[in-house]
């Protein structure tokens, strides 16, 4: 049996040695590991690293360097990295991140067991420093993840914006077959990834699993674009846009909501009170409360 691990790369040099040697030690339990590694033009040594890796025998390397594009062009990256993996199952690593010790075992022998299962979710933890800072998926989305209820777990997906990240994510390969699930029109978001495989899963009547273990180790570094607020505001405001009805009034109650309280912590009183507005205007049934977000911020 072949898992295939997708890394995206660029400027890790101090990480990605750490997030490949995650990698190997996943060869305790599985037969062949298919490493397929896309640079996005690295200039801090992190390609030098890549060029030099020296795999064992049961692990296929293929790597991509390309000229930097962006996180324009994350999404369809992955894409692309997806089309040319081969393994019986796919999984996801960000470059700056790492796969504890059996990683995935729980996960495949679940679906090896169930055929119709065609993706298993667990858990991640944060880390700083070497410390742990608590898990990943909690409250509600765990809550829907627990039911096994597809629909269940798209409707809280589209409710508010909750952390799921695909680095804990097994996907049988074949459930990719004539399916992108990244979206190349938008910046790539796990949220956006997220809300289009539980849509799949949901209308063609598809099995999934939750396995509460702990599938990878999440490095907080003050250079993650979800730091930046002016892009993560706009990311998250273009995935709304396209995936969550217009109507979702519980959608915006909740952004809102975020948006005036982030506001008022970095002293941005103008934008926090527009949202505290637009919240108002939303609660009296006004279909105008979002006109204009995109010129906020």
């Amino acid at each position: 049996m072949t898992l295939s691990v997708l890394i995206l790369s660029f400027n890790h040099a101090p990480y990605i040695g750490e997030a490949v040697a995650s990698v190997v030690r996943q060869l305790e339990y599985v037969d062949h590991i298919e490493l397929l590694i896309l640079d996005d033009g690295s200039t801090d040594g992190t390609r030098e690293i890549l060029e030099g890796l020296q795999m064992p025998p049961n692990i296929s390397l293929r790597l991509f360097l390309n000229e930097h594009k962006g996180v324009e062009a994350i999404a369809g990256n992955f894409n692309f990295l997806i089309t040319k993996s081969a393994g019986k199952y796919v999984s996801f690593l960000a470059s700056d991140d790492y796969f504890p010790p059996e990683a995935f075992k729980q996960q495949i022998a679940h679906m090896e067991l169930h055929s119709a299962t065609q993706l298993v979710y667990a858990n991640g933890v944060n880390m700083s420093d070497g410390q742990a800072l608590g898990r990943l998926h909690v409250g509600f989305v765990r809550q829907a993840l627990a039911t096994g209820d597809a629909g269940q777990v798209e409707a809280a997906l589209t409710s508010s914006v909750p952390q799921l990240y695909i680095q804990a994510l097994l996907v049988r390969r074949s459930f990719f077959e004539g399916f992108a699930p990244f979206d190349e029109t938008l910046i790539a978001d796990d949220w956006a990834f997220n809300i289009r495989v539980f849509r799949r899963l949901r209308t063609e009547g598809s099995a999934f699993h939750f396995w509460d273990g702990i599938a990878f180790h999440r490095r907080l570094l003050l250079s993650s674009t979800s730091n930046n607020l002016r892009v993560h505001y706009h990311r998250i405001l273009q995935v709304a846009r396209k995936y969550v009805p217009a109507n979702s009034d519980s959608f915006f109650a909740y952004f809102y909501l975020r948006y005036a309280k982030t506001f008022i912590r970095q002293r941005m009183p103008r934008r926090a009170v527009s949202m505290i507005w637009r919240l108002f205007l939303l609660k009296i049934g006004s279909r105008h409360h979002s006109q204009g977000l995109e010129q906020l911020l």
